[in-house]
């Protein structure tokens, strides 16, 4: 015997999404004289509704999967945009120096010292290294050292 039986009774039903034809299920019940065909029918019309709602949310969360995906993906190079050494003043041979030390940190998996004068960039440099490293997917931890030695947490963020 083979798949389809042309003596025996066919029921087919729509499998359909916001009233698009996505697919069809087709069942054979095994008696000629089915006097259950009619309920049949209405359970797998029922079953083919299952399914397509179950398509319908499927394809709903893989489109908005895919949005926040793209908007993550937006909203990371914004901030590498906002805290990259472009928002860093400064073009002479000691900031060229300098930014060649940063790019080469920001490669390495490391704690990194930043040293510096009150308002000379310090945070704007701990950015620039974490938004360009492999760690930026991260949270980014700065502590504040003040000249006593005490550790104050001053900023954490969630990227």
């Amino acid at each position: 015997m083979g798949v389809y039986d042309p003596k025996l009774p066919f029921i087919a039903a729509p499998i359909k999404v916001a009233g698009s034809l996505r697919g069809v299920l087709a069942v054979q019940p095994q008696g000629e004289n089915d006097e259950f065909l009619e309920e049949r029918a209405h359970f797998l019309e029922m079953i083919a509704n299952l399914i397509g709602q179950s398509l319908r949310l499927s394809l709903q969360v893989e489109l908005e999967k895919r949005l926040l995906l793209e908007e993550r993906d937006l909203l990371r190079r914004v901030v590498r945009h906002q805290h990259g050494f472009d928002s860093v003043a400064g073009r002479s041979g000691v900031m060229r120096r300098m930014f060649e030390q940063v790019r080469l940190v920001a490669k390495w998996n490391t704690t990194v010292l930043i040293r510096g004068e009150t308002g000379t960039g310090k945070e704007l440099i701990a950015n620039a290294i974490h938004y360009n490293s492999p760690r930026a997917r991260r949270a980014h931890q700065a502590e504040l050292r003040g000249a006593a030695g005490k550790s104050a947490r001053i900023r954490t963020f969630r990227t």
